[in-house]
């Protein structure tokens, strides 16, 4: 997998000073700082199941303590977009019976409503 090397980012320094005791000696004080060390890697050109099993070969054997984040991009060729839009259109008309049209909806809200007004109706005679 050909890869650039090993970019050095900002250091990130949080520090915290905090009592010693409880009670009265603000004398005695403690700073704790912790630091954040970022590095980049990028890895160019190589077979996206290559790039996952490397991913996960490092996730399994990071040590202790060491947070990593991978954004991985994948590069398709021009019209995916309209080819994506073409299956999720299929899809719909597959599920489309089973969805509720303006007229079905239209037609169990008059059926609805005569119900009602025909139990209304009995109940008050």
């Amino acid at each position: 997998m050909p890869c650039s090397g090993m970019v050095r980012l900002p250091t990130q320094r949080s520090m915290w000073t905090l009592l010693r005791s409880p009670f009265v000696h603000k004398k005695a004080q403690e700073n704790f700082e912790r630091r954040t060390h970022k590095r980049l890697l990028q890895v160019k050109d190589a077979a996206p199941e290559a790039v996952n099993r490397w991913l996960l070969y490092l996730r399994m054997n990071a040590p202790a303590g060491v947070g990593m984040r991978a954004t991985v991009f994948e590069y398709e060729e021009v019209g995916v977009g309209q080819r994506m839009i073409e299956r999720v259109e299929l899809r719909m008309k597959d599920k489309e019976p089973a969805l509720a049209r303006e007229e079905n909806v239209q037609r169990m809200a008059e059926e609805l409503v005569n119900k009602l007004g025909k139990e209304g109706e009995g109940e008050e005679v």
